[in-house]
């Protein structure tokens, strides 16, 4: 996500998030006190010795959800913090949204943010699939969560100014933070490297002081530091914004046609993705700027040579891809929101956003119909449910190990 305001000011009011409650795992979710747990792809245990979820078990509970619930699994959902959990919690259920994305900035504290947390989550008996709520935390004025039990979090640029041993404690007590307020998932770091002659008028990423820096060697160590630290504190993170925003000017949340004249598909500038994907990154998320010189013909979000043929191609991603926003972004305005997510699924992706809930059920509809056409399609909903599936199971949020 690149959508920035400053601090204190609130979304416009049609974009007040309405209702997301999602399927929550047939067996009891684990104790969220508890810390991380790896991937399934990652380890063949985890850190207690229990083993994990076995290959392929989460492809059979896929295979038992109705074509709504495997499609629902693919729309992430805003949430507004201060709003009525019960309305988002009613929109998750009748779509059986998979995830949350938490929108707008709360001084409410660690304490009544888990308060909201839990209620968006639905019981036991009304859910089967979990639902995974994430939030944009990168620090600075990204930074939607603080107050009493949230540990003062500096941006991203005085982030990468300090050591990687630092850097890894620290994040690792944002990681702890988030956890205990019931966060799943930190759409962070930012692995976008903005060269010394674009720090100017880079409007994403160097604006808002979101980058890292301007070296990748440096901008690796440090998401290797973020991504390991808050991993260890117990909150998953996402690498973003695949393959960089980094060589733009304008920001896709409120400019059209937003394009990097200058990344190619071997760019040493990929290389802090691959240094996040290394350090065993949750989600990597994919920028809808355009790159003429990887794909002159689609956005990156819609490219299947960016999300198949590179990311999980060259770079040999095979977890969670998500999408920036896909709901009111201008960069995708001149596209109907159903068939925004039927073109990032379609291209490889597994997770789409819309911070505007009044849209997700389009989105949910037009994957299903889709699907319902094309075989080929399906086949890509299912496997990409199976990603997200497996994920949320390394989470502690559903449990695959019966089917």
């Amino acid at each position: 996500m690149t959508r920035v305001r400053h601090p204190g000011r609130l979304a416009p009011a049609g974009l007040a998030l309405v209702a997301l409650s999602l399927t929550v795992s047939a067996c009891a979710p684990t104790d969220r006190t508890a810390g991380p747990s790896p991937t399934a792809t990652q380890a063949a245990t985890t850190a207690s010795g229990t083993p994990a979820t076995p290959a392929g078990s989460c492809e059979v509970r896929v295979d038992r959800m109705t074509p709504a619930e495997r499609a629902g699994q693919l729309v992430m959902v805003g949430h507004q913090n201060g709003e009525d959990p019960a309305a988002t919690r009613t929109l998750v259920e009748r779509h059986d949204l998979g995830s949350v994305i938490l929108m707008g900035n709360s001084t409410a504290g660690v304490d009544q943010v888990r308060q909201m947390t839990d209620d968006l989550r639905p019981d036991e008996e009304t859910g089967r699939n979990g639902v995974l709520i994430a939030v944009d935390q990168e620090g600075g004025q990204v930074r939607r969560l603080s107050g009493p039990g949230f540990t003062a979090m500096p941006s991203a640029r005085d982030q990468g100014r300090m050591a990687s041993e630092d850097l890894g404690a620290a994040a690792q007590t944002w990681g702890e933070d988030l956890h205990r307020a019931g966060v799943d998932i930190d759409l962070a770091p930012v692995a976008d490297v903005v060269p010394p002659d674009l720090v100017d008028v880079n409007e994403p990423v160097a604006k808002w002081g979101r980058g890292f820096g301007s070296d990748p060697d440096a901008v690796s160590t440090s998401v290797t530091a973020f991504v390991t630290g808050l991993r260890e504190g117990g909150t998953g993170t996402a690498v973003k914004h695949f393959p960089g925003l980094g060589q733009v000017v304008g920001n896709t949340d409120f400019a059209s046609g937003v394009t990097d004249e200058r990344t190619t598909r071997d760019d040493p500038l990929l290389q802090p993705f691959a240094a996040g994907i290394a350090a065993g990154t949750d989600m990597v998320m994919i920028s809808s700027a355009n790159y003429p010189r990887i794909d002159p013909e689609r956005a990156a979000i819609w490219s299947p040579t960016v999300i198949t043929g590179m990311l999980r191609g060259d770079l040999g991603w095979q977890g969670v891809v998500v999408s920036d926003d896909l709901g009111v972004a201008a960069q995708v305005q001149s596209v109907a929101p159903g068939e925004r997510a039927v073109r990032f699924i379609d291209a490889g992706g597994d997770i789409a956003i819309t911070v505007d809930p009044a849209l997700a059920g389009d989105m949910v509809g037009g994957i299903v119909e889709r699907a319902e056409q094309d075989p080929a399609f399906d086949a890509k909903v299912r496997a990409a449910a199976g990603r997200v599936i497996d994920l949320k199971a390394s989470r502690g949020l559903a449990d695959c190990s019966l089917g």
